[in-house]
């Protein structure tokens, strides 16, 4: 999965190019459009590109000043200028700052592909780059590193106090974080246990394709486990939104990297969310079992949003992390989060055997029920349980009953739905269609939504070539088609029913160009939209 960003003023240039790109089966690629220079510099904030193909001369921002920029932010971006101008001075100023092709509009499709079939192969080159490999070797007997590892690790640990006098120690082991600002956490899997040279390998790769907008330290190794502290540049323009597409198109080169020079597979999973230097042990333990037990093989970055909810948008509030319930009671939500039915009974049991005889009622009994009564149903929400549980009344009994019955017998009572809706969620994830099932849910309620592979992956918090090729295993059919079908399903049925113009039907289904609307529609039936409408029974 390769993705692509076409770039011009002209909106039936950029839509036809597209459309070419999108229909062509020799590559699986993923295309955006942007307008203007301006409309691209904000998707390439937000986003990795692998290859952008645009005009030069445009409105408001040339395609060579357009160039520059991507070289700050994306470096290994492959640029192809596609233009009208077949003049000496376009071509030195698109050598000059290194664009990959230079071809004339005049010269038809087939050149362009070549240029992008050029594109992906030097992407792959590099992903195949045996450097790397050799300064690994160089820097597995420094001593430097292997201490600053070991004296993050031992933070991470909650083996070392965290305290005013990190930054001193920061500044002697020469290690680039600020002991004084959160931190994010990352760690990835490998296939098999990691060599010393693996593990030099894996974190020069994971430096090379961060270090323009993420500071990142190696903290922690055990058996194929590999961490990393992380804080982004805060002098990096687009901040925290860039970080994270940093992080993602980092996490799919390494994978790449590892699977074609070191034979291996890997893995990561991502703690975004600001953490301070004092609760990293506590953050690093969860991540450390999310990345153990709980990553399925072949996702490059998955965020830890994934693992513990909140996927379309939902507010769902992460018990964990609401100030003053008991501490049992968060770790008994934690583990319903993971889906752990064992967990869930033991902590219940060890909860209702930690409370006494006596039991008190009122504001405190319907605090402990109102409690329960949420974890259950953000666990119900957030797994898309509601039409599977809606008949229960098991559960409308247990929600409905907040003011009577004694903790313990609450906490027992708790124990056996939670573990009934973990197994009900368990047999519909194995059936093989619980995330394909989501995302074409969403996609039907927001027909007229960003339905782009990147926007969707963000949505479910994976990254987007592992949703692509999963949403392919388990329908049968890409991303980019389906949205097509979706979205022309709901034309057909607003030209039915309704008397809207056809360019409010348009935009109503994701087309911002009425003309690009109907040449799909055309293509897909036959017919324009007014043709369908008038021959309508």
């Amino acid at each position: 999965m390769y993705r692509i960003l076409v770039v011009d003023d002209e909106d039936i240039i950029t839509d036809s190019l597209a459309h070419m790109l999108e229909s062509d089966v020799r590559f699986e690629l993923d295309v955006y459009k942007a307008y203007s220079a301006v409309e691209a510099l904000e998707r390439l904030e937000k986003m990795s590109f692998d290859i952008v193909i645009t005009d030069i001369q445009m409105p408001g921002r040339t395609g060579i000043e357009l160039l520059k920029d991507i070289h700050t932010s994306w470096p290994d971006c492959q640029v192809i200028f596609l233009t009208g101008y077949n003049e000496f001075e376009y071509a030195v100023q698109a050598i000059k700052y290194h664009a990959a092709r230079y071809i004339l509009k005049t010269e038809g499709y087939e050149p362009l592909l070549a240029a992008v079939t050029g594109c992906i192969e030097t992407i792959e080159k590099e992903s195949r780059n045996t450097a790397l490999l050799e300064k690994a070797k160089e820097q597995v007997n420094r001593y430097l590193p292997l201490v600053r590892q070991n004296f993050l690790g031992s933070i991470l640990s909650g083996d070392t106090v965290v305290d005013q006098s990190l930054t001193g120690d920061f500044k002697r082991l020469e290690i680039s974080l600020n002991a004084e600002a959160p931190v994010m956490l990352l760690a990835a899997r490998l296939g098999s246990p990691a060599s010393a040279e693996t593990v030099n390998s894996v974190n020069l790769a994971v430096r090379k394709k961060i270090s323009g907008g993420v500071h990142s330290e190696l903290a922690w190794t055990g058996a194929n486990i590999i961490s990393w502290i992380m804080q982004y540049r805060s002098a990096f323009p687009a901040g925290q939104v860039h970080a994270r597409a940093m992080l993602k198109a980092m996490a799919e080169y390494v994978q790449r990297f590892c699977a074609s020079i070191l034979h291996e597979t890997i893995s990561f999973v991502l703690e975004l969310k600001p953490t301070p230097w004092r609760e990293v042990s506590e953050k690093f333990a969860e991540l450390k079992f999310m990345v153990t037990n709980r990553l399925e093989p072949h996702i490059a970055l998955a965020e830890m949003e994934y693992f513990l909810g909140e996927p379309f948008g939902s507010n769902i509030q992460n018990a964990q992390s609401i100030a003053g319930y008991k501490e049992g009671l968060k770790k008994l939500t934690f583990a319903l989060n993971l889906d752990d039915a064992e967990k869930t009974s033991r902590i219940s049991a060890e909860l209702v055997h930690s409370i006494g005889t006596e039991d008190t009622g009122g504001i405190e009994l319907l605090e402990f029920n109102t409690l329960l009564n949420g974890a259950l149903l953000s666990y119900i929400t957030e797994r898309g349980l509601s039409e599977t549980v809606k008949d229960d009344s098991g559960l409308r009994l247990f929600l409905s009953d907040g003011l009577s019955g004694d903790r313990r017998q609450r906490l027992n009572q708790f124990s056996a739905l939670a573990c009934r809706l973990i197994q009900l969620y368990r047999q519909r994830k194995n059936s093989g269609n619980a995330l394909s099932g989501r995302i074409l849910s969403y996609m039907r309620e927001n027909p007229g939504a960003d339905l782009s592979l990147y926007t969707l992956s963000e949505k479910v918090f994976l990254n987007p070539s592992y949703l692509s090729r999963r949403f392919k295993e388990e329908t049968g059919k890409n991303i980019t088609a389906a949205v097509l079908d979706i979205r022309l399903t709901e034309a057909c049925r607003l030209l039915r029913e309704t008397e809207r113009k056809i360019n409010q039907v348009a935009a109503m289904v994701g087309y911002e160009s009425p003309a690009y609307f109907s040449n799909v529609f055309k293509r897909k039936f036959g017919m324009t939209p007014q043709e369908y409408r008038d021959r309508k029974v």
